[in-house]
């Protein structure tokens, strides 16, 4: 099981791990091979910021809940954090330019084709409202998340890395979407596939402080 999960905290394009990840079942294996595969096409800045995965949520809450899905059986766990895309969605780079992205990405592709390896991602839509410096929402404004939301859903059930990047940068990712590294990297591994979309759920927000952050459930084939 591969892994890819936003980074919120660490200003690395990619950290690796050799730790290994507990959940209340027991502890996941961490494969040392296969990331030291990762780790030869990454370079030496993959382990510069392994400390966070410390702190990261994005981790930790998938290896619970897919430990929690397989009723507590175990099985090897790759975890990958992704950094923020902030330069692609403000200027017109291509991702893949980035050398190890690029590694990333052609070993994600041989470890599917070789071993069938199963790859998560996690991370969410927007993040609007006061808790992240936007004003509160009103009911035009959740209507309008939800819009927006609704076109990157399009492009992950498409499968298309590309498009789900161009409508992110076409607004200058007003409403911080801190799933796009790993949704990115994911989908150009898969090359040609599609989505099959389980669920749309937004945080629920109190009145006087309305924000929100979205979620979704996706399985690609």
């Amino acid at each position: 099981m591969i892994v890819l999960a936003t980074d919120h905290y660490s200003p690395e394009a990619i950290t690796l791990t050799q730790q290994r990840y507990a959940t209340p079942y027991r502890t996941l294996e961490t494969d040392s091979t296969l990331v030291n595969t990762f780790a030869e096409v990454v370079g030496p800045s993959a382990f510069n910021a392994e400390l966070y995965h410390r702190r990261e949520h994005s981790v930790e809450l998938v290896a619970n809940w897919l430990h929690h899905m397989r009723a507590g059986k175990t099985c090897t766990m790759i975890p990958i954090l992704c950094g923020s895309f902030h330069n692609y969605t403000q200027h017109p780079t291509d991702p893949l330019s980035d050398p190890r992205l690029r590694g990333l990405v052609e070993v994600l592709q041989y470890i599917h084709k070789q071993c069938d390896a199963l790859i998560v991602v996690s991370g969410d839509l927007s993040h609007v409202g006061p808790a992240f410096g936007d004003a509160a929402l009103d009911h035009a404004a959740e209507d309008a998340l939800r819009n927006a939301d609704e076109r990157i859903l399009g492009d992950l059930r498409a499968g298309n890395p590309d498009r789900l990047l161009a409508s992110i940068r076409a607004v200058r990712d007003r409403n911080k979407v801190c799933g796009l590294p790993p949704g990115y990297l994911a989908l150009s591994a898969l090359e040609s596939t599609h989505g099959e979309q389980y669920g749309y759920l937004r945080c629920p927000a109190d009145q006087a402080n309305t924000s929100a952050v979205t979620i979704t459930g996706f399985a690609f084939a």
